[in-house]
This record gives C-alpha cells, structure tokens and sequence, in this order.
C-alpha cells in the first residue's frame, strides 16, 4: 500500500497529535520477463530503499519515511579495445506520492529531467556535461509518457565515456515511477530502451 491512512481526516489528526507513524512504501515497478528477453537485458539489482525526512506542517515538526523501490538491469556490450561491458543500464525506481492535508512531502513530483538525471544516475559513475537533446514519446502503463534524452560524460571505472541518458516521470496509481537509462553514445540503444519503458509494470 503506497499511501498511509494518514491521508484521511483521523488521520490528519493523528499527525497533528503526534499519536500515528507517518509511513509510506511504494510498489515496485518492473520489466516484464518476455521484454527483457527479447532486449537482452537481466536483473542486477533489486531492492527497497528507506528515506526519512523532517517537515513542518500546522506548528508541528515531524519526521516521515518513505520506502522506495528500484529495480535495475544492465546489458553486456562489446567495446572493442574496452572488452565486454556491461554499460548498458535501465533502472525502473518508484517513490510514494506521499501528501499531508494538501502538502505534497515527495519532491520527486517536482524536480526537472535534468535534476532526475543527477539524481538517479549515480550507480554509472559521476556524470558531467549534461546537455538536453530531445524529448519523444513513449506508450507506458496505459498513457504517453514524455522521455527526455541528454548527452554527458561518464566517468566509470576510471575512464571516460560519452553517454546517452534517457528520462521520464510521472504518476502512477499512488507512487511517482521514474525510469532512467544510461549507454555509451556510440551505441544506438533507444529502442530497446523505448521497449523497456513500455514493458514496465506497476499496480495502482
């Protein structure tokens, strides 16, 4: 369940008084298995994350966490003189869109595709450079989803690579879900990222 019942009038009051846990936990969005296969891509990582953070609403400070989920997968290339790599990765993450009496507490709901890219790109190595190329649309759980495309560079295991970064976000059921792709800019990878997103699934 992604969404406390904190979001009903007890319990507003409950957060007032002190007296109920403020807790929410997303539902995990993932590839389905015929789409991953016909992609080439497998499961690395998969995963709940708590986050905990402080906000302040009707005079009163107080603390909640959100679980969140991530689902990573990755595709082995050959780089020539770099070898086989395994630097193609599409990352599936899923945040509460958790809300007290109007208040959105997820910025997630808010960040640009650029601060996503900063955000959720991390387990590539350090990105610099990045510069936004395109956006194009991606049919994803029952609606058109917006997918921002930029270029960087990547730093990873010590060495430099040109890269593609493709983004979307958006709201699904009561989570946000948001999908990231990395690889190197020498590949041509957005189709099977564009299958990828499409393949996602997530319950309401």
């Amino acid at each position: 369940m992604a969404v406390c019942a904190l979001l009903v009038t007890t319990g507003c009051l409950g957060f007032i008084t002190g007296s109920e846990p403020i807790y929410a936990e997303a539902e995990p969005a993932s590839v389905d298995a015929a789409t991953l296969e016909e992609s080439d891509y497998q499961v690395y990582q998969s995963e709940g994350q708590n986050l905990t953070r402080e906000f302040s609403i009707a005079g009163q400070t107080r603390e909640a966490t959100v679980r969140n989920q991530i689902r990573g997968y990755n595709r082995t290339l050959d780089l020539g003189p770099l070898g086989e790599r395994d630097l193609a990765r599409f990352s599936a993450f899923t945040s509460p869109a958790l809300s007290i009496a109007g208040q959105d507490l997820n910025p997630i709901g808010e960040w640009s595709n650029g601060r996503l890219v900063e955000e959720l790109s991390g387990s590539y190595g350090s990105l610099s450079g990045v510069e936004f190329e395109q956006n194009r649309t991606v049919a994803a759980l029952g609606d058109s989803r917006t997918v921002a495309t930029f270029a960087g560079t990547a730093t990873t295991s010590g060495q430099e690579v040109d890269v593609r970064v493709h983004v979307t976000s958006f709201k699904h059921g009561d989570d946000y879900v948001v999908a990231v792709a990395v690889h190197p800019e020498r590949i041509d990878e957005w189709d099977r990222v564009r299958r990828l997103i499409g393949g996602l699934e997530h319950a309401e």
